[in-house]
């Protein structure tokens, strides 16, 4: 058995008997399972079994894609790489899978807290600093996505692309017409600094949160509301716990996919030509795949599940995003170069 196969049975280990209570052994996790046996008559044999991790559900654009990532892979190598995807947080929290990735207990993972690794990564959390889809892919893809991705070897982490995690909205059980109406809510927001401080700054009070006990907070009432995607939201079942959709639109959401850097440099050169070209399809697949998800399922809330939809007037959300969070968390010249980039992308 290879050192890099050791620490992913390892690293998986440590994380399923965490999550189990008593931390005794725990249940089998079910794996999507994208790689197939190889098939008999001018198959090679496996050579590299890899492990990946996602946050939501196998039926969303991100679990779509990753299975067609692995297929893609699988076939391209002619059986010599098999990827079992891991969905719906079975290795652990977003946080728990990127440290596993960046020791190399972990071969992928799709992470939205980059940035608490990567600090130049701090500018894609910014809230309003994308104008739309088009200026948000014309940024992750070019040469502003490349900043990041480079800085995050360092970090042991290897950025392949950047998935389309959408426009983050806020819900819950309190109705939201405007900026004033955010004061004293408890939000479950994501852990990173950017949105933590965007909503301090609006008067909520952010409350760490795992997001799988997002659900019980709400239906108990311990949680006003939170904030993400909606597809991510519906994927979690949330909405069944929720009343409204204030359409705060405070961040573009970038997802990134990342390759362990130890997996990486363990891979042939081939193999990561096929990798990259595998992770291309299967971004494009995935973005598409998003924006359809993400009208289809704000009009299927509505229609079907009751939820309210309001339109608060973004302009006091956009001035608390530019007057302190951005003062605050790009304060070096390498962020500062990159959000001038970002911006005049968008002009």
């Amino acid at each position: 058995m290879s050192s890099r196969i050791l620490r992913v049975l390892v690293g998986t280990a440590l994380v399923v008997a965490a999550c189990s209570p008593g931390g005794g052994a725990a249940p089998t996790a079910a794996p999507g399972g994208t790689g197939q046996p190889p098939a008999s008559g001018g198959t090679a044999a496996v050579e590299f079994e890899l492990r990946g991790s996602s946050n939501v559900g196998p039926d969303t654009s991100f679990g779509r894609a990753a299975e067609a990532f692995g297929d893609c892979l699988n076939e391209g190598t002619s059986g010599r790489v098999e990827l079992e995807m891991f969905h719906s947080a079975t290795l652990g929290s977003d946080a728990e899978a990127l440290e596993l990735a960046q020791t190399g207990a972990l071969d992928f993972t799709a992470t939205t807290i980059y940035s608490n690794v990567i600090s130049v990564g701090t500018v894609f959390d910014l809230p309003y600093v994308f104008n739309d889809e088009d200026h948000w892919k014309r940024v992750t893809q070019g040469a502003p996505g490349q900043t990041i991705k480079d800085a995050g070897i360092e970090s042991g982490i290897r950025i392949l692309s950047f998935h389309l995690g959408g426009w983050r909205d806020t819900y819950g059980n309190t109705r939201i017409d405007s900026a004033e109406d955010l004061q004293g809510l408890k939000l479950r927001t994501l852990q990173s600094p950017a949105y933590v401080q965007f909503f301090q700054a609006l008067g909520a009070v952010p409350t760490p949160l795992a997001f799988g006990e997002v659900y019980l907070a709400l239906q108990q009432g311990t949680l006003d509301g939170a904030e993400t995607a909606i597809p991510s939201m519906f994927d979690a079942k949330q909405h069944e716990v929720s009343q409204y959709v204030a359409q705060t639109r405070h961040g573009l959401s970038s997802v990134a996919w990342a390759v362990s850097e130890s997996t990486w440099q363990e891979l042939p050169a081939d193999i990561q030509a096929i990798v990259t070209s595998c992770d291309a399809e299967a971004t494009e697949q995935q973005i598409t795949e998003h924006i359809a998800d993400a009208t289809r399922i704000d009009q299927l809330l509505q229609d079907e599940h009751g939820i309210e939809y309001t339109q608060p007037d973004l302009e006091p959300l956009r001035a608390a995003a530019r007057d302190t969070v951005y003062p605050a968390l790009i304060t070096d010249e390498a962020q500062q170069a990159l959000l001038q980039e970002v911006i005049e992308m968008g002009e």
